[in-house]
């Protein structure tokens, strides 16, 4: 061993050739680094501040008949800023929610606007089974009988702050029904419908609602349950996009720090409902997957996009682990 420590070189030396292609090997890394950052730079650029975005009406109306929209988790946070925004934009609204309260004043809040509003009050953690989704799907006919219905928002969510040790099993059932099994269900339902609009020459919009705790590269700190749940309904947008998405504009909008009703703290980026539902509309005909907003992407990018990135996610972790624990002690005092 002695012997072997004596003939180990001290200290490594590299010969011309290998300087030189040490050299080059920085030199290319550098640059594709530098074209990545400038590619990613001018296509934000374009996607946020360039780019027109459609008329929503004229994408997806009939010249003949009235619009609507159909809103999912309607009564608070993003979901009602879809129906204020959509409202805006000359659609009707069809708003379903479980909170009859809130769904009253936002129903009022959007006929103020002048905007047609009709409601569903419906919790989807009930729907469980297959004789409980056709009650549901019983009272859908009747609200959309005669109605051209052109874009389905579907944005209801149910979040879960418990730990997969920790969480009741009505809970666990809770999450797939509201987060996972509904929005499928819905798509079921629309998607033949809008297939027959596309048949008669208009096109017809899906915004699937996802979130960032669903995504494998993202931390989610103890909320697995949320993340996961909500993970099919990323899978099942990008399959619904491979089929039909020559025929319909099927979006998954993936908020990141959003500040509603259901995520009531300040994470670092926190954007408003406002600001990342404008966006997504701003969007929409012209993406297939997005956060929404221009600091969005760049938080994205700068996290998990960019060489060394993994300190500023570190960084953003530890920043946003406080906000993390305030979420969970205000679902416990809901709850309580």
């Amino acid at each position: 061993m002695e012997t072997l420590c004596n003939n180990f070189p001290s200290k490594l030396t590299f010969g011309h050739d290998a300087k030189r292609t040490l050299l080059v090997g920085a030199f290319a890394l550098g640059t594709y680094q530098g074209v990545k950052l400038t590619g990613n730079f001018l296509a934000g650029v374009w996607k946020h501040l360039l780019r027109p975005g459609y008329d929503l009406k004229k994408r997806y109306a009939s010249d003949s008949s009235e619009c609507w929209a159909v809103v999912t988790g309607a009564a608070m946070g993003i979901g009602k800023e879809y129906a204020k925004q959509l409202g805006r934009r000359g659609f009707n609204i069809l708003a379903i929610d479980k909170d009859e309260s809130e769904m009253e004043k936002t129903q009022a809040e959007l006929s103020r606007l002048g905007i047609k509003v009709k409601t569903i009050i419906w919790d989807f953690g009930k729907i469980s089974n297959a004789e409980s989704y056709e009650a549901f799907e019983k009272e859908l006919k009747n609200a959309t009988n005669g109605l051209d219905i052109g874009i389905l928002v579907n944005n209801a969510a149910e979040f879960q702050q418990e730990s997969l040790d920790m969480i009741s099993v009505d809970r666990l059932f809770r999450a797939s029904s509201v987060n996972s099994l509904t929005p499928a269900l819905l798509a079921r339902y629309f998607i033949p419908k809008m297939l027959a609009r596309y048949n008669n020459g208009l096109k017809s919009a899906i915004i699937n609602v996802g979130t960032n705790a669903a995504e494998i590269q993202n931390p989610r700190y103890k909320f697995a349950v949320y993340g996961a749940s909500k993970a099919y309904l990323h899978i099942l947008s990008s399959g619904m996009r491979e089929v039909w998405g020559d025929k319909i504009d099927i979006m998954t909008a993936i908020p990141r720090q959003t500040k509603t009703p259901m995520c009531p703290v300040d994470y670092c980026f926190t954007a408003t409902p406002r600001a990342h539902v404008n966006a997504i509309l701003s969007q929409l005909g012209h993406e297939s997957e997005t956060y929404g907003t221009m600091t969005h992407d760049i938080e994205y990018y700068m996290r998990f996009g960019m060489f060394g990135g993994f300190v500023i996610d570190n960084m953003i972790q530890w920043l946003n682990e406080g906000e993390s624990k305030k979420l969970i002690s205000a679902y416990e005092r809901r709850m309580s």
